[in-house]
C-alpha cells in the first residue's frame, strides 16, 4: 500500500511538471493531463530500453526519471505549480489505494484482464517483448499494462485504474467548462447522468484500457474543437493534443484509427499549417509504429521490413494528408467521414447481414432493452447530436461526436464482426463494443451539458 501510495504520486508529480513546463496551469486540466504525459512518458522509456535490451532496469530507470521530470520543472521555476497539484495528487492517489481495496474486484473470470495482468508481469520483469507478438497481446494494448507493471515486485499498480477514473472527472469537468458559457447546472446535469450510469461506474476499478482511452479523447477532442472555436492550434495544445493521439494510439488496438478520426477536429481546417498537420499526425502513426516493434508484432512481421523501416513508412503515409494537391479533400474530411463510415456500415448491414443478426440484436438489448448497463445516455446521444447540429454554430461538435460513433460500430465489426472473433454477438458487459462506448464517457458527458447550455461557445 505504502509503495503504492508513493509511486503512484511520484509518476503523477512527473507527469504534471512536464504538462506544467508546456504551460497548463488551470488544476482541473493539469491532473488529467499529467496523466497522459506520464503514460508517453513511460511509454518512450520503456520502448527506448528495449532497443537496447536492458528492459530488467526498466523499474528502475523509471523511478530516476521520474525525479528527473520533477527537478527538471522545479528549475523551469514551476515550483509553485507542482506543490499546488501536490496538494490534489496526495488525497487523489489516497483515495484511490483505499477505494481499491475496499472495493476490491474478484479475480478475472474471462480473458481481457487475465491477459493484461499477465502482459504487465512480464513487463515488469523485463523479458523479450517477441512473446507478445500474437493478436490476443495487441488486442489488449501497450500502455495501460506498461502503467500497472509499476506495481510492487509480483504485483500490479492495482490503484491505476481508479486514478484514472478520478482524472476522467476531473477532465470531463473541464472540457465542459471550456464550452459553456453558463455551466453551472450544465455541468452539474452531465457529471451527475454519467456517475450514475451503471457501467461507467463499474468501469472505474475494471482491468483494462477503456478509461485510460476515454481520458485521451475526451483532452484531445476538447484541445481540437477549442482550436477550431479560435482557429488557431497554439504550442500548447498542439503538445497536448500530440500527447494524447500517441497515448490513444497505443492503449487499444482500434486505436490508431481512434487517434486518426480525432485528429479530424484539427486537420481538415484551413487555418491549421503543414507543419502542425504533419506534428499532429506523427504523433499517432510514430507511437503506434514503436508500440508494434516493441512487440516485434505479426502485422510487422507479416510485412517482412526491419521495423525502422516500417516505422518510417508508417509515418511517411501519415505525412501525406499534409500534401498541397490534397488540400481540396482534406478541408472536406469531416462530411466526406461521415459519409464513408454510412456507406461502409450500410453496406456491412446489408452484404453480412445473416453474419452480424446476432450483434445488431445483441445491440438492441444492450442499448435499448438496459442489458449494457447504458441506461438511456446511449439511445439519447443521436437526438442531442440532432438537436445540436441544427443549433448555430455547433455543427462541429455533432459531425466529430457523430464519427466517433460510427467509428466505433465499425471499429468493432471489423476486429470483432465480419473479419474476426463474433464478439459483437454477445449481451451485456462482456460485449467487446457495449465496453467501447466507455471510450466515448467524457464526450457524451460534453454532448449532455452543451445540450443544455443555454449558451454554447463552439463554432462550426
Amino acid at each position: 500500500m505504502i509503495y503504492e501510495f508513493l509511486m503512484l504520486s511520484i509518476t503523477l508529480l512527473a507527469g504534471v511538471s512536464l504538462a506544467a513546463v508546456t504551460g497548463i496551469r488551470q488544476l482541473p486540466l493539469l491532473i488529467p493531463a499529467g496523466v497522459l504525459f506520464a503514460v508517453v512518458l513511460r511509454t518512450a522509456s520503456f520502448s527506448l530500453l528495449n532497443l537496447f535490451d536492458v528492459l530488467s532496469i526498466n523499474i528502475t530507470v523509471w523511478f530516476l526519471l521520474t525525479l528527473l521530470m520533477i527537478v527538471y520543472a522545479v528549475i523551469r521555476g514551476k515550483l509553485f505549480i507542482q506543490l499546488k497539484a501536490l496538494a490534489l495528487i496526495v488525497p487523489i492517489v489516497l483515495v484511490s489505494v483505499v477505494i481499491t481495496r475496499v472495493e476490491r474486484w474478484s479475480s478475472p473470470v474471462y480473458g481481457d484482464p487475465s491477459w493484461i495482468l499477465t502482459m504487465s508481469e512480464m513487463m515488469q520483469s523485463g523479458v523479450d517483448m517477441e512473446t507478445l507478438n500474437g493478436r490476443v497481446s495487441i488486442k489488449r494494448g501497450f500502455a495501460f499494462p506498461l502503467m500497472l507493471s509499476l506495481g510492487p515486485t509480483g504485483e500490479y499498480l492495482s490503484a491505476f485504474p481508479a486514478v484514472l477514473f478520478i482524472s476522467l472527472i476531473f477532465a470531463s469537468y473541464w472540457a465542459i467548462t471550456r464550452f459553456t458559457s453558463r455551466h453551472n447546472l450544465a455541468l452539474l446535469l452531465a457529471l451527475a447522468v454519467m456517475l450514475t450510469t451503471p457501467i461507467v461506474i463499474r468501469s472505474s476499478l475494471y482491468l483494462n484500457g477503456h478509461v485510460l482511452m476515454a481520458l485521451a479523447v475526451v483532452i484531445g477532442l476538447a484541445v481540437g474543437l477549442e482550436a477550431a472555436n479560435e482557429k488557431t492550434l497554439s504550442s500548447q495544445r498542439l503538445i497536448l493534443l500530440m500527447v494524447s493521439l500517441s497515448v490513444i494510439s497505443t492503449t487499444r488496438a482500434e486505436g490508431i484509427a481512434v487517434a486518426a478520426l480525432v485528429a479530424l477536429t484539427v486537420i481538415s481546417a484551413n487555418w491549421i499549417s503543414r507543419k502542425q498537420i504533419m506534428l499532429t499526425v506523427s504523433s499517432a502513426t510514430f507511437s503506434f509504429g514503436i508500440w508494434l516493434s516493441v512487440y516485434n508484432s505479426y502485422i510487422l512481421n507479416s510485412t517482412g521490413i526491419y521495423w525502422v523501416l516500417f516505422v518510417l513508412i508508417l509515418v511517411g503515409l501519415g505525412l501525406l494528408v499534409a500534401a498541397k494537391p490534397l488540400d481540396p479533400i482534406r478541408f472536406r474530411l469531416i462530411p466526406l467521414a461521415i459519409i464513408a463510415e454510412l456507406v461502409v456500415l450500410v453496406a456491412a448491414l446489408v452484404i453480412f447481414r445473416e453474419d452480424l443478426l446476432g450483434g445488431v440484436q445483441a445491440q438492441f438489448e444492450n442499448l435499448v432493452l438496459g442489458e449494457g448497463l447504458w441506461g438511456i445516455v446511449i439511445i439519447a446521444m443521436p437526438i442531442l447530436l440532432g438537436y445540436l447540429y441544427f443549433q448555430k454554430d455547433q455543427k462541429r461538435l455533432a459531425s466529430m461526436v457523430f464519427i466517433l460513433m460510427l467509428g466505433n460500430v465499425i471499429l468493432k465489426m471489423v476486429d470483432g464482426g465480419q473479419f474476426g472473433e463474433p464478439t459483437l454477438g454477445r449481451v451485456g458487459w462482456a460485449d467487446s463494443l457495449n465496453r467501447m462506448w466507455l471510450h466515448l464517457t467524457g464526450v457524451f458527458a460534453m454532448v449532455i451539458a452543451i445540450s443544455f447550455s443555454s449558451k454554447p461557445k463552439i463554432n462550426s
